[in-house]
């Protein structure tokens, strides 16, 4: 099977069961995006699990939010999986796949959801 073939079954899987997408968070400057994405290393998990809910969608938090994929709690890479399914760039995509193979269960259901983020749009600029 192809690998856009697989992508647009999980997005039509994702859609039935969770229904499209819920908002995203508000826009952040590009400075309170930088600490933000600083907080990503905090010691403090409460820390990171926040610093992933708020860059949600954030554009300019993708290469943070992948890197925290790597995270060594499972509720951190969950998170970051699941802020980037909101972000509109075809490039999660792969990050996507990726967390699809994850070790512990809540993170494969949560990229799996995060499929639902991912609209055809953003499938089709992929090829």
């Amino acid at each position: 099977m192809s690998r856009s073939f697989i992508i647009s079954a999980l997005l039509l899987l994702t859609l039935v069961i969770t229904g499209v997408p819920g908002r995203t968070q508000p826009e952040l400057s590009d400075d309170s995006t930088t600490k933000i994405i600083s907080q990503l290393d905090d010691k403090d998990v409460k820390v990171r699990l926040q610093a992933v809910r708020q860059l949600s969608g954030n554009p300019l938090a993708t290469m943070a939010l992948k890197d925290a994929m790597a995270d060594q709690v499972p509720a951190v890479r969950a998170g970051a999986v699941s802020a980037l399914g909101r972000i509109n760039d075809p490039g999660v995509i792969d990050a996507l796949l990726v967390a699809l193979k994850d070790p512990d269960a809540s993170v494969r259901s949560t990229a799996a959801r995060a499929f639902g983020g991912v609209t055809l749009e953003r499938l089709s600029k992929d090829k």
